[in-house]
């Protein structure tokens, strides 16, 4: 499994940095990528515009959180994780901006 993870043009615009998501390769590798969530968070802050490329808490939760649901969505965990009593790793906020 491959994070993609996004580079930064302004704090709403993000392009990504895995080369060619339309290769020919692309049904070999799980490849996931925030952009679309990044989006649903309209001019907030996710990434700290003074370093290197690194997410605040909130681009922490969004990765974390849409990550943990394309591993389970994707079947990668490699169990049955319906009788574990699993909970919904999403957001409140996650929820309601749908």
């Amino acid at each position: 499994m491959i994070l993609d993870v996004p580079k930064r043009r302004s704090r709403t615009e993000f392009e990504p940095t895995f080369p060619d998501h339309e290769g020919p390769w692309r049904d070999s590798f799980h490849v996931f990528s925030p952009i679309e969530r990044f989006a649903q968070y309209k001019g907030e802050k996710l990434y700290w515009e003074k370093s290197h490329g690194h997410f605040t808490p909130l681009g922490c939760r969004i990765v974390g959180e849409g990550l943990a649901e394309f591993i389970l969505e994707s079947g990668l965990f490699g169990g049955d994780i319906s009788s574990a009593g699993a909970v919904s790793v999403r957001s409140e906020r996650a929820q309601a901006l749908e």
